[in-house]
């Protein structure tokens, strides 16, 4: 039976929602307004609570809930849900997160340990028990799914930083880069920026089952991380590693990416998620590197921000361009 993954519209953030053989995973929330919007007085259900919601109509569960890591355009709708409508041990059967978060400030619900202290908090009051021990090298059975555990390192699993960083100096529409053709930001030479401490702490995982299809789900882990862990799962591996399904780290930035990672595996398909607000993702470098040294394709769950990045030169230069990219909230293998 084939994984179906799902991409939530989260507007910057990721809310993913895979399912196989009756077992359902939901990885991260999307920001707040992911799972509600009150302002929003005509449609205030979002995209989470429909899915929940639909959950519950058709009697069935999510088997394993993992938070890859705490900033706000992950985390944000789980609260919002669990503050709305705590869910019951029997509809959210497991959950994973790493919650070694130091509180210093209580100030702002848009800093990032106060939002994973907040959520630890009503978990612990209502005694949910959680998994919060996630680290490479780790392998999980579970369902159909074999799980292997890709990042964090162990040693970046206390590190959570306040709130995302302006200094990451991603590259998308606010300097222009999307202007530049695919052709010419492949034959840049590339540069990684610096990561914030809740991106070094992100859980990124292989998802494969019994009939062989493997799919990674990368949150925002570093590409260093990512790369160890795959050497660490496949030491001397000769050849491209096959995935049916890549969903790219933390939304195509090119600070968690870099050439080395397409020589290493090989996807049927990238997914990116985001609608490009605040950083601009994906980054073009990226998307550059995609197309013009891999055969696949490449689906973006904001057909706006898909549209945005490519310019008149680029489809002359690739004539399948526009088969290459699409627009999808949902993937089947």
């Amino acid at each position: 039976m084939a994984i179906n993954i799902t991409l939530l519209p989260a507007e910057h953030g990721d809310c993913i929602f895979v399912s196989a053989y009756d077992y359902n995973i939901l990885i991260d929330g999307g920001v707040a307004q992911t799972y509600q919007d009150l302002h929003d007085r005509r449609n205030p259900d979002k995209p989470l609570k429909l899915l929940v919601d639909k959950l519950h109509e058709e009697n069935k569960h999510i088997d394993l809930l993992i938070v890859t890591h705490v900033d706000d355009d992950h985390i944000g709708g789980i609260i919002e849900w669990f503050e709305d409508e705590f869910p019951k041990e029997n509809f959210v059967r497991e959950i994973w997160m790493n919650d070694d978060v130091i509180l210093s400030d209580k100030s702002s619900l848009q800093n990032s340990p106060t939002q994973a202290g907040k959520l630890l908090e009503l978990w612990r009051d209502k005694g949910r028990c959680y998994n919060n021990n996630i680290v490479q090298g780790e392998e999980f059975d579970r369902g159909p799914f074999h799980i292997k555990i890709l990042a964090p390192l162990s040693k970046y699993r206390n590190s959570i930083a306040e709130k995302i960083s302006a200094s990451l100096h991603n590259t998308g529409t606010a300097n222009g880069a999307d202007s530049v053709s695919l052709k010419e930001l492949a034959a840049k030479p590339w540069k990684n920026g610096t990561l914030t401490k809740e991106n070094r702490a992100s859980i990124a995982f292989e998802l494969s089952t019994k009939e062989g299809d493997k799919v990674l789900l990368l949150g925002d882990a570093h590409i260093k991380d990512i790369l160890n862990g795959l050497d660490c799962f496949y030491p001397n591996q000769e050849h491209p590693i096959k995935y049916k399904i890549i969903k790219l780290s933390h939304h195509g930035s090119k600070n968690n990416f870099c050439p080395a990672f397409i020589q290493k595996v090989h996807a049927d398909i990238f997914l990116v998620s985001t609608n490009g607000d605040f950083f601009g993702h994906p980054d073009k470098e990226v998307i550059a590197q995609i197309i013009c040294n891999t055969d696949s394709i490449i689906g973006f769950n904001y057909g706006e921000r898909k549209d945005s990045l490519f310019t008149n030169q680029d489809f002359m230069d690739f004539p399948n361009l526009k088969e290459r990219v699409f627009t999808t909230i949902s993937c089947l293998e």
